[in-house]
């Protein structure tokens, strides 16, 4: 620094002139060094300064919300990553984010916000906007998109306004899954409303929680009313506890049941088929049930009905087997023997020398008849119920069978049979024995097998007969209407609770597959019984 002299005469008092020094040039120095210091000072103080609001700057770049920064008009001068990510624009054109406020819309997703309504205008008139849901359109894509934006004023340290901040993120996904929530919920509502099964909520004391409307149809007391009650305050005693029970249950085991159960409705008894299952806490026991009850009334009713038709029917084929039975001990002990006593009288004159060979001839002629109508009326007994089923039981029955439809030479019957039962009910030991005799005469007519196997089997409360051979084969699908022998195989079966399968293909053989409960109860009656 150059400082110049400057010389100052000024005269003295007396008569002698004095001149003056110099400017003080340490006292200029010390000015100097003072104005260092404070120009080091204020340095230091912008270091101060700028070190935590570069420190801020990086805060807000790693931050996962977007945040924008505007100046005191509201035009964005610095835009973070994460904001940049959900606009999809540049992080460096922060001023990109002003097409995105133009395109902002109510929370209706229809009406525009007013520009002076948005958070950063607002902001800038001092107001703090907290957590404001707005939608926006991409301005690109035009793909809606929804923001949760906070706004606050951005002061200096004297109180002046310098712009806003603006700190967003992206609720698009929890929006899209409140809104699928939501339409599943309504969904769910609608089916609880339009379902014909009754369903209810009750907690642990059995205080009802929810009913829906066809609790309110069938009992004619509204949601409202039921909420809170239990099932002591709306059913009768009986009904209640019988409720409670299952209820109890449920809770304690902390598993699903199904119940039927009876209800009065509108004066009439109804029986409901009740699903009932725990609403369990993550830490605790249950705190609800549902229950979910379903009438069936009419079901039973048409149960009943046909239980009571297949009572009927049993009697029936009962009745039936036992005339078969009577006219077959009829036959037996009527024609049969008539015609065996006069069979062995013709035998004995056939020893006689003195006949001539016209009355030989005739003679031999008559046995020959004679023994040929022994001979069909023991078929014909064999077909209207053979003695020996019910004399010695189904065992030996069906061996009997299997030994009367074979023919040395055609066809060959096997019989083999695991059972622990002496004898059965006589009516299902005679549909046993129709089914082996219906399908061992479809084996003869129609299989060309040479071969067959007839299996009776007990497992455990079940019997299982089989009859398969080694024939042609057929298509059932392709069996006419007219044949019953098959559609009386499968109804013999299920009106004895049980079940029949038929299966076969052309060129594989045929097997004949029927189940049946185990009815060890026999009612089997004496052929002096019968003929009385």
């Amino acid at each position: 620094m150059i400082v110049s002299r400057v010389e100052l005469a000024i005269m003295p008092a007396n008569p002698r002139p004095r001149r003056l020094g110099e400017m003080d040039i340490e006292s200029l120095h010390r000015r100097i060094a003072e104005l260092e210091q404070e120009l080091l000072s204020r340095k230091h103080e912008a270091e101060a300064v700028r070190e935590p609001l570069s420190s801020m700057l990086s805060v807000l770049d790693s931050m996962g919300h977007g945040v924008i920064i505007t100046d005191r008009h509201g035009r964005p001068t610095r835009i973070n990553p994460a904001g940049a990510r959900i606009l999809g624009i540049d992080a460096t054109q922060a001023d990109g984010a002003d097409d995105w406020f133009s395109g902002a819309y109510l929370p209706d997703g229809c009406s525009p916000y007013p520009a002076g309504q948005r958070p950063v205008a607002r902001a800038l008139q001092g107001e703090s906007v907290n957590s404001e849901e707005i939608l926006f359109l991409h301005p690109a894509t035009w793909e809606a998109i929804w923001v949760q934006v906070s706004a606050s004023p951005l002061v200096d340290l004297d109180g002046i306004g310098r712009g806003a901040i603006v700190v967003f993120r992206d609720v698009t996904p929890q929006k899209r899954a409140l809104a699928a929530l939501r339409e599943t919920q309504q969904r769910f509502q609608s089916i609880l409303e339009h379902t014909p099964s009754i369903i209810y909520l009750k907690d642990s004391s059995g205080r009802y929680l929810f009913v829906n409307r066809a609790f309110e149809d069938n009992l004619g007391r509204r949601n409202e009313e039921v909420i809170g009650l239990t099932d002591n305050e709306i059913f009768d005693p009986p009904t209640a506890e019988q409720l409670r029970h299952n209820d109890r249950r449920v809770l304690r085991s902390g598993q699903s049941y199904q119940f039927e159960e009876t209800v009065p409705v509108n004066g009439a008894q109804k029986i409901f088929l009740s699903v009932k299952f725990p609403l369990p806490d993550v830490r605790q026991p249950p705190y609800a049930l549902c229950g979910i009850s379903t009438d069936i009334n009419e079901r039973k009713q048409s149960e009943e009905r046909l239980r009571a038709e297949q009572t009927f029917l049993k009697q029936l084929i009962r009745a039936h087997e036992h005339d078969r039975q009577l006219m077959a001990y009829e036959i037996h002990d009527g024609v049969v023997q008539y015609i065996s006593a006069g069979l062995m009288h013709l035998e004995s004159l056939a020893a006689e020398k003195s006949l001539s060979p016209k009355e030989q001839a005739a003679l031999e002629l008559a046995i020959d008849l004679a023994r040929r109508s022994v001979a069909e009326g023991r078929r014909v007994m064999s077909g209207l119920r053979p003695p020996i089923l019910d004399e010695e039981g189904i065992v030996l029955a069906i061996s009997y069978l299997a030994a009367e439809q074979s023919s040395p030479g055609e066809l060959e019957v096997e019989f083999r049979h695991d059972v622990s039962f002496d004898r059965l009910d006589s009516l299902l030991e005679g549909t046993l024995f129709r089914i082996a005799q219906e399908a061992l005469t479809n084996v003869r007519r129609h299989s060309q097998a040479r071969r067959a196997e007839v299996l009776l089997v007990e497992r455990g409360a079940r019997i299982h007969l089989q009859i398969c051979d080694s024939g042609i084969g057929f298509d059932p699908a392709r069996v006419p209407d007219d044949r019953f022998g098959l559609k009386g195989i499968l109804k013999r079966a299920e009106l004895f609770g049980g079940v029949a399968r038929i299966t076969s293909q052309p060129g594989e053989g045929t097997t004949v597959s029927v189940e049946v409960p185990n009815t060890q109860v026999a009612t089997t009656s004496s052929p002096a019984a019968i003929r009385r």
